[in-house]
């Protein structure tokens, strides 16, 4: 009867060990062998950019945006406000678009898939905890104002910046080192100011050498919008900003992806 049971309960542990086998040999081979996407890489000639200029344009084919390229049969154009593009035919006047015009018209679309109407790619990617995430080019680059264009021969390059550029605390870093503190705001600041930006921060308990927020601060929205203008009023930027959350490395904030994305006539 011992041996009876000692099998009827080794029989569910071997099935919870195949099971598991068999889900690390799909993420293996999946994720961690994959590569397959090798075959789909190209080699390329990158080509600088330059300043964005719009043709001129005699015959205007498609209303609300500007002629970027034309070649003997086809006309690339762009609305430089939503980055879509649209290629018109010479040959027959049909207008390809990368985004539906009449999209804003829809009535069934979720608020998620009218964002993926109005992008023009979407990033899939595993993060460092291997949980999923989509970024699209609209909410996190186009809508915010996040992206550059240029010009090229025979069409244009946009790129964008991916990701949130918001802080909790603005441009004021949660986490700066003294001798920036003093060099970068406190010494371009009146006495007076200078007291407030240093009562705002305590020495840290975790960085040595580093000022950090204190937790009043944080908590004070209020006194969060006084720090910012008094920041920016000593001329700290956020690419200072940036700078300070990288050097301190707290994790407070993930500098966002570029993206380089082109359209051509050829």
């Amino acid at each position: 009867m011992k041996n009876r049971k000692g099998k009827i309960y080794l029989i569910p542990i071997l099935a919870v060990l195949v099971a598991m086998s068999g889900y690390m040999a799909y993420i293996c081979i999946h994720y961690f062998f994959y590569d397959e996407y090798k075959e789909c890489l190209a080699d390329y000639a990158y080509e600088e950019g330059k300043e964005f200029k719009p043709l001129e344009d005699r015959n205007p084919s498609v209303d609300g945006m500007v002629l970027v390229a034309e070649t003997e049969f086809l006309k690339l154009y762009t609305d430089t406000e939503t980055t879509e593009i649209a290629v018109y035919d010479k040959r027959n006047g049909e207008i390809v678009y990368s985004n539906p015009p009449d999209r804003e018209e829809d009535q069934i679309a979720s608020q998620r898939n009218k964002t993926a109407l109005n992008s023009q790619l979407v990033v899939t990617y595993y993060d460092s905890t291997m949980t999923r995430a989509t970024m699209y080019n609209y909410d996190y680059s186009v809508e915010r104002g996040q992206f550059e264009i240029e010009s090229l021969e025979n069409g244009i390059r946009y790129i964008y910046l991916l990701g949130n550029m918001e802080s909790p605390t603005g441009i004021v870093p949660p986490y700066i080192s003294e001798e920036r503190l003093e060099e970068k705001v406190l010494s371009k600041l009146s006495d007076s100011d200078a007291r407030t930006v240093r009562s705002s921060y305590r020495k840290s308990e975790t960085l040595e050498g580093f000022m950090e927020l204190t937790p009043g601060t944080k908590s004070s929205k209020v006194g969060l919008q006084k720090l910012n203008k008094l920041f920016e009023q000593a001329g700290y930027t956020r690419d200072d900003f940036y700078y300070d959350a990288e050097t301190a490395s707290a994790g407070d904030f993930q500098e966002p992806t570029r993206l380089r994305f082109r359209w051509n006539t050829g």
